[in-house]
């Protein structure tokens, strides 16, 4: 038995087994996350943070290029979107963010806190730090976040 169906656009699909198969390095990785197909940057990304996740030298990539600027919102996102379990044990790097140049990375960690991978008296204490953030888009995250924690 052959499939003969192709996808019209195979990309995705193919760095998905790719990356099962451990096939493509984090840099090949990376490339793919800022590929003008959708499918493709998608799958590239969570290939890229599920390795991540698993090893400090990969992590200290994907960091490297959140911090970089370089497709930094959505691969940011996607590591955001992982299991509270997984970004508790990468904790010490995501919150390495919080001194990245860029203002969006910032309120994007700290927006994220609510979700509980951040111990709630350390994710208050960082938050009221951000308030005096040169940023408006920091602060307004970090006073949504006290909001939010005094709430409940």
């Amino acid at each position: 038995d052959s499939c003969s169906v192709v996808p019209t656009r195979p990309g995705g699909p193919l760095v998905r087994l790719l990356s099962k198969l451990r096939a493509m390095s984090v840099t090949e990785l990376l490339v793919l996350t800022r590929s003008n197909d959708s499918g493709t940057a998608e799958e590239a990304r969570k290939a890229v943070i599920g390795l991540a996740l698993g090893d400090p030298s990969a992590m200290n990539t994907v960091i490297s290029e959140i911090d970089s600027g370089s497709a930094a919102d959505r691969l940011l996102a996607t590591m955001l979107e992982q299991p509270v379990d997984q970004l508790i044990r990468a904790s010490d790097d995501i919150l390495a963010l919080l001194h990245s140049s860029s203002d969006g990375v910032r309120a994007s960690v700290i927006d994220s806190f609510g979700s509980g991978w951040v111990v709630a008296s350390v994710a208050r204490d960082l938050a009221q730090k951000a308030i005096g953030d040169r940023s408006p888009q920091v602060r307004s995250a970090a006073a949504r976040f006290l909001q939010r924690q005094s709430q409940g």
